[in-house]
């Protein structure tokens, strides 16, 4: 049997790393869908929540993700933000030889200049399929916040860097009886997600003793750009989570 090695990563999206066209290998985001609307935490308070969501190029979750964060008040108008996040890989598990799990870690900032505007940022780092990574986000959330539902939209771009990326081994026969084998690794990636959702508050300060809880669902359009690759892909997701501030 004949043997050519080749060289790729493409980015066919479906999610984070899954397989719609081509294998792929991306270098992670360190955020998956924030819920999360222009309201920050007020001063000298602080507030917990966790989430979770499934996304794909169509509508069934190949990609399972959970998330979950702390964030401190540092004025009526900023807050600090803690956060982690955990994606299963449903195509990495069934047919390729990786741990079809990720995980990333984030420290940000919230800043609320207007009433309806918030403007947020971050650095983070992680590990998952193919090693280590780190990245950084920006964002920026519209919303008309209320007493009773929320409407809100952001648009976030996060640049994702692999640090010393593994690399992966895909053989492939071929009609003519060859062997192709697919080098694949882990390039820079942009991510850039539109997003759309609501806030439902159940308790607000004045009725539940200065205690806030709301829920949040948010539905996600996430495209990857791969550094120097020329395919890359877009996917469709969603996510809901629960926050209490006490």
């Amino acid at each position: 049997l004949g043997m050519k090695i080749t060289h790729r990563s493409l980015a066919c999206l479906a999610a984070s790393f899954s397989v719609a066209c081509s294998p792929i290998a991306l270098s992670p985001a360190i955020r998956t869908v924030p819920l999360e609307t222009a309201q920050t935490v007020r001063a000298e308070h602080v507030a917990v929540r966790a989430s979770g969501g499934g996304h794909d190029e169509v509508f069934g979750p190949q990609v399972a993700t959970a998330a979950g964060g702390v964030s401190v008040g540092l004025t009526d108008e900023a807050e600090l933000q803690l956060d982690g996040s955990f994606a299963y890989v449903a195509d990495l598990d069934a047919t390729r030889p990786l741990s079809p799990y990720a995980a990333a870690g984030r420290v940000g900032i919230k800043h609320r200049p207007l009433e309806w505007l918030a403007l947020t940022g971050g650095l983070g780092a992680g590990s998952g399929p193919w090693g280590a990574f780190m990245g950084a986000d920006l964002g920026i959330i519209f919303a008309y916040e209320n007493p009773y539902v929320v409407p809100f939209f952001a648009a976030r771009m996060q640049l994702s860097l692999p640090v010393d990326g593994q690399i992966e081994r895909r053989s492939t026969m071929q009609p003519d009886g060859t062997t192709t084998t697919t080098l694949l690794a882990p390039t820079t990636t942009f991510w850039f997600q539109p997003s759309t959702g609501v806030r439902i508050p159940i308790c607000t300060d004045r009725t539940c003793d200065g205690v806030r809880v709301s829920l949040t669902a948010a539905f996600a359009w996430t495209v990857a750009v791969a550094v120097g690759q020329e395919h890359n892909g877009d996917a469709l997701g969603g996510e809901a989570g629960l926050q209490i501030e006490l």
